[in-house]
């Protein structure tokens, strides 16, 4: 997740809308490779604070 906290030590994640599952993944596959749209739309709207990183268009997650 691109800025959030719960990347230092989320092992899977969940995206939920309105207390549904929409989607269940390991943490790298969350942050890397999204599968729905609302999933992406979260990530998107986590602002880059690395300037270097917003330039280029890329987030990083650990681990």
């Amino acid at each position: 997740m691109r800025g959030f906290r719960a990347r230092l030590w989320l092992t899977r994640g969940a995206a939920i809308k309105r207390g549904r599952i929409l989607e269940l993944a390991e943490k790298r596959t969350l942050f890397h490779n999204p599968q729905h749209e609302y999933t992406r739309s979260l990530l998107d709207a986590v602002p880059i604070p690395d300037p270097r990183l917003r330039r280029q268009g890329t987030r990083q997650a650990p681990g």
